[in-house]
């Protein structure tokens, strides 16, 4: 099953590989091919939803109350619920589905399963926290964070042990970050770099290893004149040995 969020807020979820045939609704629905639509929940925020990995099929969402909200789509039942430091706006599970990750501009905080907060990491001041990305062993958090006054970002590892709060700066530069994804044995962080119009591919594990691929907008449109924007990362594909980006 997947989960979707537009820009209204109108989240659905439907099964994997199913076409969006219908207009999603401002709720959280069941799609599960062998029942008809259930309510779920109605009048959430704008928030994408998250899918618990493995046959479970619970799903994270956020409450227009801000409140982070996991139920088992199923029975329908809210098996909990917590409060953030400020109304999310990306949940995430880690990939072996111990941990829910919340993050708002002021924070980013770590749920066990089973409800219980592990570890919350404060943005420093001037700070904003954007996007967050789990490495595919389920043990590290990417983090990206954006200074607007200082129009300056950065991005951090962080470790998902609990109380864990420390930081290790990953890359930093001017402008802002608008994506990023690990590689699926978790040796290299990609990172799109729109305001430079670079991807760069950093080594998780050493400081300072970075590949820059540059004119990333203009290899995506060759010949063209510009206007088709810079890509989005859909992920990363094809096998390689290990270590290689």
């Amino acid at each position: 099953m997947l989960a979707g969020c537009d820009g209204r807020g109108e989240s659905s979820t439907a099964p994997p590989g199913a076409a969006e045939r219908e207009r999603p609704e401002t709720r959280v629905k069941n799609r599960l091919p062998s029942t008809a639509d259930a309510l779920l929940a109605a009048e959430v925020a704008r928030v994408t939803p998250a899918w618990r990995p493995g046959a479970s099929h619970v799903l994270a969402y956020a409450d227009r109350a801000g409140r982070v909200v996991v139920a088992q789509t199923d029975t329908g039942a809210t098996l909990w619920r917590a409060r953030t430091a400020e109304a999310p706006h990306q949940l995430l599970w880690s990939s072996d589905g111990r941990r829910l990750i919340a993050v708002s501009r002021a924070a980013v905080e770590v749920f066990e399963a089973q409800g219980g907060r592990t570890a919350t990491l404060s943005m420093p001041p001037g700070a904003r926290a954007e996007r967050v990305a789990a490495d595919p062993s389920g043990a590290r958090l990417a983090l990206v964070r954006h200074q607007p006054l200082r129009g300056r970002s950065e991005v951090v590892a962080l470790d998902l042990a609990p109380r864990a709060t420390q930081t290790r700066v990953l890359f930093a530069g001017q402008g802002r970050f608008s994506d990023l994804a690990w590689s699926p044995d978790g040796a290299w962080l990609l990172l799109a770099w729109r305001d430079a119009d670079q991807w760069l591919f950093i080594r998780s594990d050493r400081v300072g290893q970075i590949r820059a691929v540059s004119n990333v907008g203009r290899q995506f449109d060759p010949g063209g004149s510009g206007g088709s924007g810079f890509p989005g990362l859909g992920g990363w594909c094809c096998s390689q040995p290990a270590g290689t980006p």
